[in-house]
Parts: structure tokens; C-alpha cells; sequence
């Protein structure tokens, strides 16, 4: 098939195939590993954020943990959760004690 061109036409496409095959097998592992490397950073970065969001979502129920404990301890939070115990049976006891409570739904 070659052997209809002249020398000149045959010269120049071997030489651009000798240059530009090595460039592309050269690109593509350049492409490869920088694809590969930003990958890794990508990662890499969700994971730093994934560890920060973990210690913050840790260090708020500590913080709510300590809020609760100290609440706890507090006689005004101690009248007003038996407060809301006796509310919530009385109001238990009165849904149960109104005869056809179900039609007014």
C-alpha cells in the first residue's frame, strides 16, 4: 500500500508515528496517574471531613451529656419532670374515662 507514495509521504508518516505513538502512550499514563492522584485526594479529603464532622457530632452529645447530668441534679428539673408525670396520667386516664373519644377523630 506504501509503495504507491513517494519516499518523502513514507519518511514523513513513519517518523510522526515514531513521535506521536510514544506521546500518546505517554499521556495516557500521565492521564492514568493524575486521575489515580486526584482520586486519592478526593478521598483523602472526604475523610478529613468525615473525622472532623464525627468529632463535632461527639463533642455536641458530650456537651448535651454534661447539660443532662447537671439538669439532673437540679430540684426545679426534678418538680418539673414529676410534674409532667402526673399531667401526662391524668390526661391518659381522662382520654380513657370519655366514652366515644373515638368520634370526635
Amino acid at each position: 500500500m506504501f509503495k504507491r507514495f513517494k519516499i518523502k509521504i513514507r519518511l514523513l508518516v513513519a517518523f510522526l508515528a515514531a513521535g506521536i505513538l510514544p506521546l500518546l502512550a505517554i499521556s495516557f499514563f500521565a492521564l492514568s496517574n493524575a486521575s489515580d492522584s486526584l482520586t486519592r485526594e478526593a478521598f483523602a479529603r472526604l475523610e478529613a471531613v468525615e473525622n472532623l464532622k464525627g468529632k463535632h457530632v461527639e463533642d455536641y452529645f458530650n456537651r448535651l451529656r454534661a447539660v443532662l447530668l447537671n439538669a439532673r441534679k437540679d430540684i426545679r428539673v426534678q418538680n418539673a419532670v414529676l410534674g409532667l408525670e402526673k399531667a401526662f396520667e391524668q390526661g391518659r386516664d381522662s382520654w380513657k374515662a370519655a366514652p366515644g373519644h373515638m368520634t370526635a377523630i
